[in-house]
């Protein structure tokens, strides 16, 4: 079973995320052994643990995702792009759990569970964007197809800009890429760069107080 699941996968990316997760481990043990000491009972691999179940969850996940047939998850792309920015937009209603000053999870009453939508958006973006370009690589020079690139973006990384910055940017970053690499034409470019730069502008205007963060750490 596990060899007909891995047999059409890239081994050195395999390989690649293994390592990142040991290395995470390492990190996160290391960052929250004394707050795992000080809040849960003397149990020092508090956070380890968690970590730990959540890679498992998580490879079992991507083995499972692995053998989904491409037409399904073209499907699906769509729906479940749609389904992550619903999630993203409950971050502005009552339900957005304030942690820290920054609104990124919301809270599932049914459940009592937090869940953050940048995480399910990362995925979901990407995914129906490639299923995008791919559908529309001849017709990447015109307007209409344009216009829904840039509502895409606004989408999947202004939804969250306000909320999340940092995943908002990696977001942003992997879509662009994924456009450059599709193919994109310079006056779309200089279209985007000028918008990224007029954003930036009105981020700086009305969150001064990261610019001093970035100036302090500096």
């Amino acid at each position: 079973m596990i060899k007909k699941t891995l047999k059409d996968v890239d081994m050195t990316l395999f390989f690649v995320i293994c390592v990142m997760l040991l290395i995470s481990i390492i990190c996160i043990t290391s960052a929250s052994y004394p707050q795992a000491v000080k809040y849960h009972k003397n149990d020092a691999f508090f956070y380890t643990k968690r970590h730990i179940l959540s890679m498992i969850i998580g490879l079992i996940i991507m083995f499972f995702a692995i053998n989904l047939p491409r037409t399904f998850i073209k499907k699906w792309a769509l729906a479940g792009f749609v389904a992550s920015i619903f999630l993203g937009l409950l971050l502005f209603t009552p339900i957005g759990v304030n942690e820290h000053g920054q609104v990124r999870s919301i809270l599932i009453p049914i459940i009592n569970r937090k869940i953050q939508p940048s995480d399910l958006i990362k995925i979901s973006s990407i995914i129906f964007f490639a299923e995008y370009l791919e559908k529309n690589r001849r017709n990447l020079d015109k307007n209409e197809v344009f216009i829904t690139i840039l509502v895409i973006f606004a989408f999947s990384a202004g939804i969250i800009f306000f909320k999340d910055l940092s995943t908002a940017i990696v977001i942003g970053l992997s879509l662009f890429i994924m456009y450059i690499i599709a193919g994109i034409r310079p006056h779309q470019l200089v279209i985007i760069l000028a918008i990224g730069l007029v954003a930036v502008f009105i981020f700086i205007k009305i969150f001064s107080y990261r610019i001093d963060r970035l100036v302090g750490f500096t």
